[in-house]
């Protein structure tokens, strides 16, 4: 039986051992490359589809590109009774209308609106406060950036600005506003679609400006003389400063640019002893005034001090003049009041010729003479007026 459960096993092995066989070689099959005229037929791949080149347009094919327009520009109103308001929209305050065919000077646009100049027609407003009025109803701007509006108030829209030393003509007068002719740089808007641009925009070649730093350092050269010879507190170096850093900045001439460089730190030097200077005079002047206030309090307290003093009396006062008399030989001189003598004068210590001919207080004993009625003076003391 052993035997026999042995040949079993060892059957059942082999039969396992081929079947393992089978298998591998249908796997190996099935794995294996294919034959070289099959992997040959596999390589074959098709050539890439050429992509057709982007067309690049020749130079007369390019579309140019239409100049932006080069303000001012002339215009024509193209529609009836336009309304030209104080700003771009329909929100902002209507200050005039136009009708059809009427001219206008385009300053600009914007989001289509067209800015034009305010016609003549309209009149503009400014406070009277920013306006010095001369004669024949001309006006001069006091300040700068000083508003120009669309009517007498604040709460009226701004149509441009002017600046001190701008010129105005003034129409009339309301309420501390000045109706006035529009002046340069006033602006109102009008619907772009009621403009008709009369002039076509070219584009302008690039111009070159002549280099015009050598005359502006010339005319800063005779300013800085000209300031130089004013006092140290009346220096006033702002419109220098301006006039060589623009030459300083755009002059193609570096040794005119060095020269204007130089003088601008000269100007700083000057500019810092002004200063010093301005320190110590506030100092002296605040000085000054306590001393004056010294000075008074001190008169105030002298005042007061004679004030409360006793009053020094005198026995009379008068012109003190030479006695040519010997009738009164106890006397020496005369005390006058205008014309009249009204005492003698007698002195012993003092020397009364000193005084003659002067008005004084005379300070003394008086004694009665020969005669009724004249009185005699033995002098102590006299003081001029």
């Amino acid at each position: 039986m052993r035997r026999y459960s042995y040949l079993m096993q060892g059957g059942i092995f082999a039969i396992l051992i081929i079947f393992l066989c089978c298998q591998n070689a249908t796997l190996t099959a099935e794995e294996a490359p294919p034959p070289a005229s099959e992997a040959k037929e596999q390589e074959v791949v098709e050539p890439a589809k050429k992509e057709p080149a982007e067309e690049i347009p020749t130079k007369g094919e390019v579309a140019e590109e239409a100049p932006a327009p080069v303000f001012p520009l002339a215009g024509e109103i193209v529609g009836d009774t336009v309304n030209v308001r104080s700003g771009p929209g329909t929100n902002y305050s209507i200050i005039t209308r136009l009708n059809k065919g009427d001219g206008v000077i385009i300053l600009g646009e914007e989001f289509g609106w067209v800015r034009i100049e305010v016609p003549l027609a309209t009149f503009s407003w400014i406070s009277a406060d920013f306006v010095e009025r001369g004669e024949e109803n001309q006006g001069m701007v006091t300040a700068n950036r000083v508003n120009i509006r669309a009517g007498s108030g604040t709460d009226f829209d701004i149509l441009g600005q002017v600046n001190r030393g701008d010129k105005i003509e003034i129409v009339d007068e309301v309420e501390g506003w000045y109706k006035v002719k529009p002046p340069a740089g006033a602006a109102a808007w009008i619907h772009s679609d009621y403009v008709h641009y009369r002039e076509k925009a070219a584009p302008k070649a690039p111009v070159t400006p002549p280099d015009d730093t050598p005359d502006i350092f010339a005319q800063a050269e005779k300013l800085y003389e000209a300031e130089m010879q004013k006092p140290i507190d009346q220096w006033d170096f702002s419109d220098l400063i301006l006039l060589y850093q623009d030459v300083a900045k755009r002059s193609e001439n570096p040794s005119l640019r060095y020269l204007a460089a130089a003088r601008l730190r000269i100007i700083s030097l000057h500019q810092r002893f002004q200063a010093r200077v301005q320190r110590v005079a506030r100092t002296d002047k605040r000085l000054q005034e306590a001393l004056r206030k010294i000075e008074e309090r001190k008169k105030k307290e002298d005042a007061e001090i004679a004030a409360r003093a006793p009053q020094k009396t005198y026995t009379a006062a008068g012109r003190i003049e030479k006695l040519e008399s010997s009738f009164y030989p106890q006397a020496t001189h005369k005390l006058m009041q205008g014309k009249i003598a009204v005492y003698l004068l007698k002195a012993e210590k003092l020397k009364l010729d000193d005084f003659l001919g002067q008005e004084v207080y005379i300070q003394g004993k008086v004694k009665e003479t020969i005669l009724p009625g004249v009185f005699l003076i033995q002098v102590d003391e006299v003081e001029p007026k």
